[in-house]
């Protein structure tokens, strides 16, 4: 995606004229969309809890009783308010930054046409297709029909949009991921810029999304399935053995991952607004944590036993004891630590945390107490967008419901993510956590995978999508432990599907009408 030193780029004002002159400033202008991702940390940025604020309807994340979580409260509740400001600012403001700066860019890659070789252009430029088809396939899911903004041109009507048919977004997303499917190349020079494999594997995403709710145009399960294959057949990826290893500074680049944003530790970038704020927003107050989001109780008692969930999760916690017949350490100031075991039942909120992104940030081998302990508020480690193992889920469940009949080969993808999860080989054929083949019917071995998808994706942005285009969301929320502070009601509209359109941005332009059930 970038280095340390392309991130020192600062996105480029759209109004400015006569900016594109060859192709460093394309590659500058690039370099600003990507950057405007994760370019503010408290609100309008994928690596930050607010971004996460629409997907709290799944059943893997609650949130506290009080403090300032009313806004991840309203979607967790179901009683979403068209004035949730996190909702406005890290998801309608911040991606329609990001379209208007990749259109810019496409827009500037015209102007050069003609000067410059057309193949470095499409090459180019088609980073900045994907990125505005990555963005609409977010606000789409999100919102339903949503204005079409295809050019920077400011005037009247740039302020009078009003919003476009789902349908016709979605043609606009997979006209952009084919550009950059074909324009991109296999493999890029640096680490983290997009390549093809990963507009191949969005492709595959979105023609699935595209078959069930609310197009249920269940003609793309094809081509969903096509290009999944083409991603694990021909694409340059391999699961790794440990799942553990996949989030790991150390081994930011390796063979699962197709996509990553690519952070930096605030030393090595020079700014504060680069690193991962996650780790933060999934920690607990006895890791001086901001708990935004930490784990649903069904869902964790729910979630399969092994390496995978006592890696993902914080459950427990070494606290100092005064017992010296505890186990002890000594610590880098040469003080004997005692030590005992804090279960997360007796945790300020009673749950269990997300640790997914806490590498570099907490080290198990310390005591809570410890002042070795890490307290800076950001991890360096990235944060994977797309890998293998999604791609394998995806494929699975595609094909099974164009054959009508799971193939063995979509029982062995989604067996290889479970043997992962407990902690085997993923090739070990014939190990515990397999399902037989043929064993289930098409709606129970998709089922399986979806929910494989929840286990395996955690905290990866991925649940509640699932949940609403395979109509789930109900089933999985009666699964609420009633033990949970935050109930849900009994009876969930699927008006909730949808979040409401913001109200500020009604405000600004009373063309855009508002999603049903929300008032007007």
């Amino acid at each position: 995606m970038f280095s340390c030193v392309d991130l020192e780029e600062e996105p480029v004002n759209q109004l400015r004229t006569n900016y594109f002159q060859d192709l460093t400033s394309l590659r500058t202008a690039i370099n600003g969309t990507y950057r405007m991702l994760i370019s503010d940390v408290w609100e309008r940025s994928v690596q930050v809890g607010s971004f996460r604020v629409p997907l709290m309807g799944a059943d893997d994340f609650t949130t506290l009783t009080g403090s300032n979580k009313e806004e991840w409260r309203q979607f967790d509740q179901f009683y979403q308010s068209a004035s949730n400001t996190r909702l406005q600012r890290a998801t309608w403001a911040l991606l329609y930054d990001v379209i208007r700066q990749a259109t810019w860019d496409i827009e500037g890659a015209k102007s050069l046409e003609g000067s410059f070789d057309q193949n470095e252009i499409d090459e180019m430029v088609a980073e900045s297709y994907f990125l505005r088809a990555w963005s609409y396939f977010w606000l789409v899911r999100v919102f339903g029909d949503v204005p079409l903004i295809t050019e920077t041109t400011v005037d009247d009507a740039v302020y009078n949009v009003v919003r476009t048919d789902d349908a016709l977004v979605y043609d606009l997303i997979i006209a952009d991921f084919e550009f950059a499917e074909e324009h991109l190349p296999p493999v890029q020079p640096s680490y983290g810029f997009i390549n093809q494999w990963a507009a191949k594997a969005y492709l595959s995403e979105v023609h699935l999304t595209m078959a069930g709710w609310p197009l249920n145009l269940t003609e793309h399960y094809v081509q969903a399935q096509d290009y999944a294959k083409d991603v694990i057949d021909n694409g340059p990826f391999s699961l790794v053995s440990d799942y553990a290893s996949i989030f790991s500074v150390a081994n930011e680049d390796n063979s699962e991952l197709i996509w990553s944003l690519s952070l930096c530790p605030i030393q090595a970038c020079g700014s504060g607004y680069t690193g991962s704020w996650m780790a933060k927003a999934t920690k607990p107050a006895e890791l001086s944590g901001w708990q935004d989001m930490y784990i649903e109780l069904s869902f964790f008692e729910r979630y399969p036993d092994g390496d995978r969930k006592d890696f993902n999760f914080l459950s427990r916690l070494k606290v100092l004891s005064k017992d010296t017949l505890d186990p002890y350490y000594i610590g880098s100031d040469d003080k004997k630590y005692h030590y005992t075991y804090k279960d997360y039942t007796n945790f300020t909120t009673g749950h269990t945390y997300l640790k997914k992104y806490w590498d570099g940030f907490y080290d198990s081998a310390l005591v809570a107490e410890d002042p070795q302990q890490p307290v800076e508020a950001q991890s360096a480690i990235d944060l994977p967008m797309m890998r293998l193992a999604k791609v394998y889920l995806i494929y699975a469940e595609a094909e099974a419901q164009v054959s009508g009949t799971p193939s063995a080969d979509s029982y062995e993808y989604l067996n290889q993510i479970r043997r992962r999860g407990k902690g085997y080989d993923p090739s070990a054929v014939g190990s515990d956590a397999d399902i037989t083949s043929g064993s289930l019917s098409k709606d129970d071995f998709v089922r399986a995978v979806v929910d494989e998808k929840g286990w395996e994706l955690v905290g990866e942005m991925n649940r509640w999508f699932d949940l609403i285009r395979t109509e789930r969301v109900e089933e999985v929320n009666a699964l609420r432990s009633p033990s949970e502070p935050l109930s849900v009601p009994d009876v969930i509209s699927k008006h909730f599907y949808l979040a409401p359109i913001p109200s500020t941005e009604r405000a600004i332009n009373p063309n855009l009408t508002q999603n049903p059930g929300y008032g007007e």
